[in-house]
């Protein structure tokens, strides 16, 4: 009886040393952040969500080639924005500062993947040095096809519209020329 209180002590120690010596490894990291950004933010410092998806519904509508800048404009963005960064659930954190060129940058609620949730697409608008505005999209609701989570795109990036028959799905823009 004495030797199983002593080895549940024991482990108990452990355990206790392995939680806190986590939580000091979590403290350690988020103090070596350069920044964050948190992925849930609404904030529209560069213009509407909202309007920004009508105005790619209306242009995969109609046939023809468009410019990401192009779709911002039409959706009146201001163009103060130099990259989107295109990350999806379960993109590690290290992949999406490399594509983004923004070493040491935190991301808060950037979702892990799962075969039991659901895959969220980030667009990620940057501007120098700074994520400035991210729209949340959920698979199946992309904003464009042809992307991969970890591109970049730019402003010049240009989307065709691509038109199915009416029965199978809607119109989309496709990633043409990134």
């Amino acid at each position: 009886m004495g030797n199983l209180l002593r080895i549940t002590a024991v482990i108990l120690c452990l355990l206790a040393s392995a939680a806190c010596s986590t939580s000091e490894d979590r403290s350690a990291t988020a103090s070596q952040c350069s920044a964050n950004f948190d992925l849930e933010s609404r904030a529209e410092p560069l213009g509407s969500a909202t309007e920004l998806r009508r105005s790619i519904r209306e242009r995969a509508a109609q046939p023809g080639t468009y410019s990401l800048r192009a779709l911002t404009e039409a959706a009146g963005w201001d163009d103060q924005w130099d990259r989107v960064v295109i990350a999806s659930s379960g993109l590690p954190a290290e992949k999406l500062n490399s594509a983004a060129n923004l070493p040491g940058y935190c991301w808060s609620n950037l979702p892990d993947s799962g075969f039991d949730r659901p895959i969220d697409n980030f667009y990620v608008f940057i501007t120098g040095s700074t994520p400035t505005q991210v729209i949340r999209a959920a698979q199946g609701s992309e904003l464009f096809r042809g992307v991969r989570s970890g591109e970049v795109l730019g402003p010049e990036s240009r989307f065709q519209s691509v038109q199915p028959p009416a029965q199978l799905q809607k119109p989309y823009l496709e990633l043409t020329q990134g």
